[in-house]
C-alpha cells in the first residue's frame, strides 16, 4: 500500500507508530510505579489508622466538645477541661482534627444522636460529664 492509498490521517501523521509506542512505554514505566505507590500509601494509611489507639481520654474530650457545641445549656468547664487535657497530653489539633477514623465516626454518631434527640442526649451528656458524673468533669451548665 503506497502513501497515496493510505487514509489521510495516517499519511500525514508526524510521528511513526514506533515512536508513539516508545512514548507509551515510557509513560507506562514511569506511571505504573507511581500509581502503585499511591494505592499502597493510601491503603497502608487507612489500615494503620484503624489500629491506632488515640491518646487516653481523647474520646471523652471530643464527646464533651461536641456536646458543648450542640447543647444550648452546656459549656466546657474551662479549668477542668484544661487540667484534663494537660494531664493526658491532648492538644488543640488532636481535638479539632479528630485524626483517628473511629474517633471521627464516634463524633459524627454522637452529633447525629444529639440532633435527633437534643433534650435526652444533652441530659445524658451532662449526667456523664457533669460535676456528679462517673466520667471526668468536663461540662458545666451555662
Amino acid at each position: 500500500m503506497n502513501a497515496a492509498a493510505r487514509p489521510a490521517t495516517l499519511a500525514n501523521s508526524a510521528t511513526p507508530p514506533a515512536a508513539r509506542s516508545e512514548r507509551f512505554g515510557l509513560a507506562y514505566r514511569l506511571g505504573l510505579p507511581i500509581v502503585l505507590w499511591v494505592l499502597f500509601a493510601n491503603g497502608a494509611t487507612h489500615y494503620r489508622d484503624r489500629h491506632i489507639v488515640p491518646a487516653i481520654g481523647l474520646r471523652e474530650v471530643v464527646e464533651a466538645e461536641v456536646a458543648s457545641r450542640l447543647c444550648p445549656g452546656l459549656r466546657l468547664d474551662d479549668a477542668s477541661f484544661r487540667r484534663f487535657s494537660q494531664d493526658h497530653g491532648i492538644n488543640h489539633s488532636d481535638l479539632y482534627q479528630k485524626r483517628s477514623v473511629w474517633l471521627r465516626k464516634d463524633a459524627d454518631a454522637l452529633e447525629r444522636d444529639l440532633r435527633a434527640d437534643p433534650e435526652g442526649g444533652c441530659r445524658h451528656m451532662l449526667d456523664l460529664y457533669g460535676r456528679d458524673g462517673p466520667a471526668p468533669h468536663l461540662l458545666a451548665v451555662r
